[in-house]
């Protein structure tokens, strides 16, 4: 019996030794995928594990050269600290502080505040909880143990953008029967254009054969005004030469 007491006050002194508490500060999601020039959000999730806790002070470090943080918004039910040390956001140093107290107190999960970060380059960022951070339980003892939460952030390129094809919308209606599409009017006043550029040069030359065929019946008109005035002077010359012949004639017996 001796033994077995010995040997369950060790036990209870092994046990008395081992931490009370695993409090942990963790992120939610813990996997990203983003573009460059996109902004995301985490969580920042306090969980007391079983006590009661009542104040957090998680400090989180992330890559400067892939990552800025722009804001931070706490959850309901949290009363932030802005005292010196406790509230801070160093894109320089890429360290992010945040503070506050839980009325009344929590012993689960309870989410801080959510954190907006906005992707700068290409690469895999990683964003961790430091060892710096804080679970303030009623005796203002902190709670945390082990290894707290970290996010992995995968940023690639943006994919580039791609003009929208605009497509003219089909009309609804049928085309009424002989309504001329664009393309056939156009070729419609082609053909006009090309009948009535016909029909001008048709009516240039008739109007160059009509005056041809007037100059060379004038001509032959005179011609013949000639000719018929050559044999009338013709006549009447041999009229007057017979007069003056028998004239001569009679003057030549009557002196006889």
């Amino acid at each position: 019996m001796n033994k077995i007491t010995y040997a369950s006050f060790i036990a209870f002194l092994a046990l008395a030794a081992l931490p009370a508490y695993a409090s942990t500060i963790s992120f939610s999601p813990t996997t990203v995928n983003v573009t460059k020039g996109q902004t995301f959000t985490l969580a920042v999730v306090a969980n007391a594990a079983g006590t009661k806790s009542y104040t957090v002070k998680a400090e989180v470090a992330y890559p400067t050269a892939l990552l800025e943080a722009t804001g931070f918004v706490f959850g309901s039910g949290w009363m932030p600290l802005s005292a010196g040390g406790y509230d801070t956001i160093d894109n320089t140093a890429g360290k992010l502080v945040k503070t506050g107290g839980f009325t009344g107190g929590f012993t689960d999960a309870k989410t801080l505040g959510t954190i907006t970060f906005k992707a700068k380059a290409n690469g895999t960022a990683t964003v961790s909880v430091s060892s710096a951070s804080i679970i303030y339980d009623a005796q203002n003892k902190n709670t945390l143990s082990g290894t707290q939460g970290t996010a992995s952030v995968t940023i690639a390129s943006a994919a580039p953008a791609v003009a929208p094809v605009v497509s003219a919308p089909a009309s609804s209606q049928p085309a009424a029967a002989g309504a001329a599409t664009p393309k056939r009017a156009e070729s419609q006043k082609t053909s006009d254009a090309v009948k009535e550029k016909t029909q001008d040069t048709a009516t240039t030359a008739a109007a160059t054969a009509t005056v041809a065929t007037t100059s060379e019946e004038e001509v032959a008109g005179l011609a013949q005004a000639a000719a018929a005035a050559l044999s009338g002077i013709s006549w009447w010359m041999w009229l007057l030469a017979a007069l003056v012949i028998l004239g001569g004639a009679w003057y030549w017996v009557s002196r006889r």
